[in-house]
């Protein structure tokens, strides 16, 4: 059972889906901001009422193009916890029941930045004829695209769920943007820390030119320095490289203890590859997307 200090704080999520939208902020609660994602996640231990609604979860993610695999993924997330919700009977609210309307109501933006704001931008403007009645956006899966859905859905006042990681999406001031996830720049802060205790003394740092990955390879490097770690390369390549060969041998002359990726799938698949290839053989790899069965 929910306390009776959190019941007002995880009922007025999705109050305005009964009493219409409202601006909605982050809540403190204690001093701390409660990321409003994992609030939705915890309605269901909230009493029972004999109101019914639906809530209706959607957006513009990839089926096609080069962010496919990323936008699956999120649609199998999603589709995984509305699927084992409403098995349980929904969100349980004061005013009633809720239940995700299934499917999701996800459409391909071909993984195109401009043409994933057009398409959430329908999904969204009442006058269009592809109007959805979302309650909800799913967001994509890359920083880059979630920038310009989140002003989408901030101008039309609906909470997205983002899965980009650049903290860049996060202090620009949007309301309507909220994340459970690690910063992009604290992603390898664990990893640093526990290689650190375990006696790693340098460390080497290799990134695409791209925002996401920026931000994950500069929040490491600072931690490194924090740790007092010897940074002995920092590299940025350009987006779509595939033969690293020639940077590889740049790090492998560096001798460091740990090697740090950050990218996206393609280009730190090839960047592992050609490190293989070359008998790179470091302490430790730390990469981006390393739980991916390709990275494995």
């Amino acid at each position: 059972q929910a306390s009776e200090v959190l019941q007002p704080l995880l009922a007025k999520l999705l109050l305005f889906h009964i009493r219409g939208p409202m601006p909605l902020t982050a809540i403190k609660l204690g001093g701390k901001v409660m990321v409003l994602v994992l609030a939705l996640m915890c309605l269901a231990c909230l009493p029972r009422s004999a109101r019914a609604c639906e809530i209706r979860l959607g957006g513009a993610l990839a089926a096609t193009g080069k962010y496919t695999s990323y936008g699956e993924q999120v649609k199998n997330g999603w589709t995984l916890w509305a699927e084992r919700l409403n098995e349980r009977g929904g969100l349980i609210l004061p005013s009633g029941r809720c239940t995700i309307a299934m499917p999701l109501d996800v459409r391909d933006d071909q993984s195109s930045k401009d043409l994933s704001s057009e398409v959430l931008e329908a999904m969204l403007n009442t006058s269009s004829p592809e109007y959805a009645g979302l309650d909800f956006v799913l967001g994509p899966a890359s920083s880059g695209i979630t920038l310009g859905n989140s002003i989408v859905a901030e101008r039309h006042r609906r909470i997205l769920f983002s899965t980009g990681a650049s903290e860049t999406l996060y202090n620009r001031g949007n309301e309507y943007i909220f994340s459970s996830l690690t910063p992009g720049n604290k992603y390898m802060s664990s990893g640093l820390e526990m290689l650190r205790s375990r006696g790693a003394r340098t460390v080497v740092f290799a990134h695409e030119a791209k925002s996401f990955s920026a931000s994950v390879c500069r929040g490491a490097n600072a931690t490194a320095v924090e740790l007092g770690m010897r940074v002995a390369g920092y590299y940025e390549y350009e987006p779509g490289k595939t033969n690293f060969a020639d940077l590889v041998y740049q790090i492998k002359a560096l001798d460091a203890d740990v090697y740090v990726g950050c990218g996206h799938l393609n280009d730190v698949t090839y960047l592992i590859g050609n490190a293989n290839v070359l008998n790179v053989n470091p302490s430790a790899l730390l990469v981006t997307h390393a739980s991916d069965q390709r990275i494995i």
